[in-house]
């Protein structure tokens, strides 16, 4: 029966995703309902039931604050890039095949990975998130201790 409620690939298809804008970061909250493939990079794996993932990238991208915000339906609008924190609940089947962790799992399945801007790169990150409110989301970034807080808009 879940296998006929909906199927989706990468950003495309999921049931609906939500974007918030807060000071110091982009939330992305993407909830999909059936068989999820996703292809490669930050998030590359399958799931098979109901999956909600949460990424919070470390600032708003500008481009699309201004018609970003917001319910999207059967889309997903990610920024290009990497976020720096990604939560994932799922009840079903989860795959993941990413560059840094490959494992199945059967049942309920939580987690919350800091991610990171990119292999190699060093950053000291602090992340105030809560999955009820989004909307208090906080990033600070510093690449040594005795610098200003960072931003890594592009």
């Amino acid at each position: 029966m879940v296998l006929l409620t909906g199927c989706s690939v990468g950003p495309y298809g999921s049931l609906a995703s939500k974007v918030t804008y807060t000071e110091s970061a982009m939330v992305v909250e993407v909830y999909s309902l059936g068989v999820h493939l996703r292809p490669g990079g930050f998030d590359g794996g399958a799931s098979i039931g109901h999956r909600q993932a949460v990424y919070i990238f470390p600032c708003s991208v500008e481009e699309l604050r201004e018609n970003g915000a917001g319910w999207h339906w059967f889309h997903a609008p990610l920024p290009d890039g990497t976020p720096l924190t990604r939560a994932v609940s799922s009840y079903g089947l989860e795959m993941e095949t990413t560059p840094y962790q490959r494992r199945v799992a059967l049942g309920y399945s939580d987690q919350i990975e800091t991610i990171g801007p990119e292999p190699g790169d060093s950053i000291l990150a602090r992340v105030f998130f809560d999955r009820e409110y989004p909307e208090k989301t906080h990033v600070f970034l510093k690449e040594k201790l005795d610098e200003p807080q960072i931003s890594l808009c592009r």
